[in-house]
């Protein structure tokens, strides 16, 4: 199903960039001197390889739900934006590693004991 996210910060400053760069005449805004890009796997392939990750747009989803859990948000507005239809899935992807429970537990007790 299709999901409608705003664009902002860094994310929507590199697609106004992209549409102020455009080939007059051309309707892409991703494109080869204005022509049609049809496929986009080298392209992604090279990003992915010079940033490390073996999975670009698996390792942001999974940083995404790792980072929003961490920081508190609702579980709901995470699963919205990643498009997860289950809490479990949402706590599959975030791969909440043993360290980041032990600084949770942490906060509740100081919570506990104010």
């Amino acid at each position: 199903a299709a999901r409608v996210l705003p664009l902002v910060g860094g994310v929507r400053a590199i697609l106004e960039q992209r549409a102020e760069d455009r080939v007059e005449g051309s309707p892409w805004v991703f494109h080869r001197e204005g022509l049609e890009r049809k496929d986009f796997r080298r392209a992604w392939d090279s990003a992915r390889k010079a940033c490390g990750c073996w999975n670009l747009l698996h390792g942001l989803r999974r940083t995404m739900a790792r980072r929003y859990l961490l920081a508190k948000y609702p579980v709901e507005l995470i699963m919205k934006i990643g498009g997860w239809k289950s809490r479990e899935m949402v706590e599959r992807y975030a791969r909440l590693e043993t360290e980041d429970l032990k600084e949770a537990m942490l906060e509740v007790e100081k919570k506990l004991l104010q």
